[in-house]
């Protein structure tokens, strides 16, 4: 995402670098409160297409730039699964129902020819095969 943000704004890295070392530090800050139940929760809104996860690999899609980095992040945001966070569960029950593909066309708003789309289900299947989803 950073090198996306570069490449539209013509930043310098180290200054975008800087942001990004800034925001890891506040998640050591406990007095924040960003518990790691707090960023799981609500995996439906944060695997949207113009959210966290999806809306920063469009981006960097848009800019060219390789999204490997993000794609294992979605995938988890998938395979989330927390009895106890309703919308983790009820996703959950989409894939089974619904399966992967259609879900995560659906959730994450992507279209089928999507190259992301294919990605994500291929990082989602990392131990099966990618060929047929």
């Amino acid at each position: 995402m950073g090198h996306a943000l570069k490449k539209e704004y013509l930043v310098p890295f180290a200054e975008i670098e800087a942001f990004i070392v800034d925001l890891l530090d506040r998640f050591d800050n406990k007095a924040l409160g960003d518990t790691v139940k707090k960023v799981r929760k609500d995996p439906i809104r944060k695997l949207g297409k113009d959210d966290r996860l999806n809306g920063a690999a469009l981006y960097c899609l848009e800019q060219g730039i390789n999204l490997e980095s993000i794609i294992p992040g979605i995938a988890a945001g998938l395979r989330y699964h927390y009895l106890a966070d309703q919308e983790a569960t009820a996703l959950h029950k989409l894939i089974i129902e619904k399966g992967i593909r259609r879900v995560a066309e659906t959730v994450c708003g992507l279209g089928n020819k999507s190259p992301l789309l294919h990605k994500i289900i291929c990082e989602y299947n990392r131990q099966g095969s990618c060929e047929n989803f």
